[in-house]
């Protein structure tokens, strides 16, 4: 199956998803991620705003942890350590993003990645513009997880510019 399928077949099946089914996905999720080791050990954690029905990353904010949010900066993102003072705006893909602030793109600890479909080799789909395999070939996070409902893991052949992550976190 293409990609462009998979991202078709994905978006339907994650609107889909009943929303008390979804939340307590979303909870089991979270709590996985906060019992990594990865997790309790990184200082710098990089996360997303949740876009199209995305697994609600929100719920992982912890006073104890600095997170980073990625920011569109010439065609690539950057991230942005955040605080309770960041202002923020709507960019061109209708995602909440901060406005300013200190870019630490390079002392990610830990990269928790956003997949519309991911396979058994840890690589995943996204919404098909690279962002987030760039980001990671230029930067190289110490570790990086994937988050997906298990509805979503489907078998596809990776490009030769597809990068693994270190892990896949479902529910």
């Amino acid at each position: 199956m293409k990609k462009q399928d998979i991202r078709i077949i994905a978006k339907k099946i994650r609107a889909n998803l009943d929303s008390q089914i979804k939340y307590n996905k979303d909870l089991k999720i979270i709590k996985q991620i906060k019992n990594n080791v990865n997790y309790k050990e990184a200082k710098i954690i990089g996360i997303f705003n949740p876009f199209n029905s995305e697994i609600n990353i929100e719920l992982l904010k912890d006073n104890n942890k600095s997170f980073a949010y990625p920011k569109m900066v010439d065609k690539r993102i950057a991230f942005i350590l955040t605080d309770n003072k960041t202002k923020w705006e709507i960019n061109k893909f209708g995602i909440n993003e901060p406005i300013k602030g200190k870019i630490v793109s390079d002392n990610i600890d830990l990269l928790i990645v956003p997949a519309l479909a991911v396979n058994k080799n840890n690589y995943r789909i996204g919404y098909g513009m690279g962002y987030y395999d760039a980001y990671i070939a230029e930067h190289k996070p110490k570790y990086t997880i994937g988050i997906i409902y298990e509805e979503l893991k489907i078998e596809f052949n990776e490009d030769p510019w597809d990068i693994a992550l270190n892990e896949i976190i479902s529910s």
